[in-house]
């Protein structure tokens, strides 16, 4: 061994073809192997730098996420410092989940191992010859009971009770002390001592002992599935997260129950510009999928320019598909009728909620020139307002008619309600849009939806606010002038004889 070392605490692990005691030191770091073995002492600055701070890459760090075979000396000592990584893991991986659900994130739940196997398949990335070694590792029942015993104790949750986590909660921890971290070590001498330690023979020594038999195996081998797509254990409150182990429309089959090659299920678009598909077999329609990366984004765009100085859309694919969940959640937890949301795919960002039987309320223009059901589209965008949320999107096609019910179908547009104009905006594009496919009646179907809202609730100073000429601008190049002066000064009269009203 070279120099003399003293290990307050000692790990043994065995990995194929090798048996690695990894020790923590207190007096420099040493090295001594032969073939088959090798016995690593790490000084404990230097392994508290790559706990704290990758400073090793997680070369050291990373076998921590092992079950070692023994443990000798002080245990407390190896128990501080597991849970002082595991808390990094933990707070690393969920923010990176933060990132990719954005709000949805507080509707996030994770498996109690999802953050360490997401680390697993972050290293053997880097590490090929870790492939072999987390495969071993997770094809052992004994390592499942493990790991769950140190989650309980380091996030202080009962899993046993559920293995599934809110992901906030994960950020909200730790609860227990952690060890002295990395960037309060004293002074430049220190950091210096500790460049130099990864300068020496440690690091290389043990990349060196690894096995060669492991390392091609690892290249050759395919990670063990967890590790080729953590967010398997992901889901949402109410949707399960969709895997890259498998196409979207295949899980989709699968949760609804269709087989593609039996049935001949196919999804087929709804309208030219809509980025929605229906899965059609044989007459049923179990889902609807959203595509939010295709050529129909471009219609946002041209909104957005359209609709100056109004309120801007949200342009984002994935930003659009975060808001349509989380105000699909959101409004159905409050009453509104909904689509169930079935599968999201923020990577691949599209999503699948369940198909609702009826007609949208443009569709329905085919039949009558003013369907009842529009006085029931100011109802709900009076409801919406006054639990706080825009639509931005109101136009009636986004809304669907079962013969009882109204449903909202789009929420990707949808907001919390800052101030009036965004109210107003959903009252004029209500109005307005069906003047595109029908233009006569235009007028009596903006008097139902303003009585609707009016009945429901709305304020007149909403309904005021809608019927000025700039809420009416984005439509002139599409719809006749005078038909929209008409609809406009129809929203206004409903505005007024409300307000005289006794």
């Amino acid at each position: 061994m070279q120099g003399e070392c003293a290990a307050a605490v000692k790990l043994t692990y065995e990995l194929p073809g090798l048996r690695l005691v990894l020790g923590l030191g207190s007096n420099g770091s040493c090295v001594d192997g032969r073939p088959g073995w090798l016995e690593a002492i790490i000084s404990r600055d230097v392994f508290l730098a790559d706990v704290e701070e990758s400073l090793l890459g997680e070369i050291i760090a990373s076998l921590l996420l092992l079950k070692p075979v023994s443990v000798e000396g002080d245990v407390e000592q190896y128990h501080r410092l597991i849970e002082s990584y595991i808390i990094r893991v933990f707070r690393e991986e969920v923010s990176r989940l933060e990132k990719l659900f954005h709000k949805n994130y507080e509707r996030l739940l994770v498996a109690d191992i999802y953050p360490v196997v997401a680390r697993m398949a972050r290293l053997q990335r880097i590490y090929p010859w870790l492939r072999v070694v987390y495969q071993l590792m997770l094809q052992r029942r004994d390592y499942y009971s493990w790991l769950r015993v140190l989650v309980q104790r380091i996030l202080g949750v009962n899993v046993y009770k559920s293995r599934w986590i809110p992901a906030k909660s994960v950020i909200e921890q730790p609860k227990r002390a952690r060890l002295k971290p990395f960037v309060q070590l004293s002074g430049a001498v220190k950091i210096v001592h500790i460049i130099g330690d990864i300068a020496s023979s440690v690091s290389l020594s043990l990349l060196q002992a690894i096995p060669q038999s492991i390392i091609l195996e690892g290249i050759s081998r395919k990670p063990h599935p967890l590790t080729r797509d953590p967010l398997l254990l992901v889901r949402l409150d109410s949707a399960r997260v969709a895997t890259k182990l498998m196409q979207f429309e295949d899980q989709l089959y699968t949760i609804t129950g269709v087989k593609r090659l039996l049935d001949n299920a196919k999804l087929q678009r709804k309208g030219m510009i809509r980025s929605a598909k229906t899965v059609e077999i044989g007459g049923f329609r179990p889902a609807v999928v959203k595509r939010y990366t295709d050529i129909t984004a471009v219609k946002w765009l041209a909104a957005a320019i359209a609709s100056l100085p109004l309120p801007r859309p949200r342009l984002r694919a994935l930003a659009r598909l975060n808001a349509e969940y989380y105000y699909n959640r959101f409004l159905a937890e409050r009453g509104f009728h909904v689509p169930e949301p079935i599968l999201i795919d923020p990577r691949r960002r599209q999503a699948a909620y369940s198909y609702i039987e009826g007609e949208d309320l443009i569709a329905m223009l085919q039949k009558e020139s003013t369907p009842e059901p529009y006085r029931e589209l100011g109802v709900t965008l009076a409801r919406l307002h006054a639990a706080g949320i825009a639509l931005w999107d109101s136009n009636p096609s986004n809304f669907v008619y079962d013969g009882e019910n109204l449903y909202i179908v789009d929420l990707e547009q949808a907001r919390d309600l800052r101030n009036m104009q965004d109210a107003a905006w959903d009252i004029a594009v209500a109005c307005y849009y069906s003047l595109l496919y029908t233009p006569q009646s235009g007028p009596e179907r903006a008097s139902l939806i303003a009585s609707g809202y009016l009945e429901a609730g709305g304020r007149s100073e909403v309904l005021i606010e809608a019927a000025k000429h700039k809420y009416m601008a984005p439509f002139l190049a599409v719809v006749p002038p005078n038909i929209l002066e008409k609809t406009r000064k129809a929203i206004l009269v409903a505005a007024r004889t409300e307000e005289n009203q006794p």
